[in-house]
């Protein structure tokens, strides 16, 4: 009688063990099931968030550059050199047009624009924004066209 209770004993404390294994198994089958799917959806959430942080991204930088354009002439003069490179420096009749802003702080620098060179205000025009006018030629360099290549850029990199 003692052999057989200690045996049946035996037998329900296996019993509980493997139920307690079994249900211990499956509680943690759940808890990984459960992070596979929160991983599948933050892996969703950040795709839908990726875009909206590249945008704030790019208007942060937009007005950064907007920034640096109110205060320094440095960017339009370099607009200007380039400019001129591209019209292999044949100023006579050349005329650059920019934002009023922009004339200001160039005109302030005192910087010795070539002979003949003649600058103009465009209320029309962005700030960072140039116009290169010579006879029927005519060059811009609009600062909405640079910030929306970027803006492309960023986009198809989404």
């Amino acid at each position: 009688l003692e052999k057989q209770a200690f045996q049946n004993g035996l037998q329900e404390g296996r019993a509980q063990a493997l139920a307690e294994i079994e249900a211990q198994r499956i509680s943690e089958k759940n808890l990984v099931s459960q992070l596979a799917n929160e991983l599948h959806s933050l892996k969703i959430d950040s795709d839908r968030l990726s875009l909206p942080l590249k945008k704030l991204a790019l208007h942060i930088a937009e007005q950064l550059v907007r920034s640096e354009l109110q205060t320094s002439s440095r960017i339009v003069e370099e607009l200007i050199q380039q400019a001129l490179q591209d019209i292999d420096h044949h100023i006579d009749g050349l005329l650059i047009e920019l934002n009023e802003n922009d004339l200001a702080l160039l005109l302030a620098q005192q910087h010795n624009w070539p002979e003949g060179l003649r600058f103009e205000a465009d209320p029309n025009l962005s700030v960072g924004s140039i116009r290169v006018r010579m006879h029927e030629t005519v060059i811009e360099d609009l600062i909405e066209n640079r910030l929306e290549q970027i803006s492309q850029q960023v986009v198809r990199s989404a």
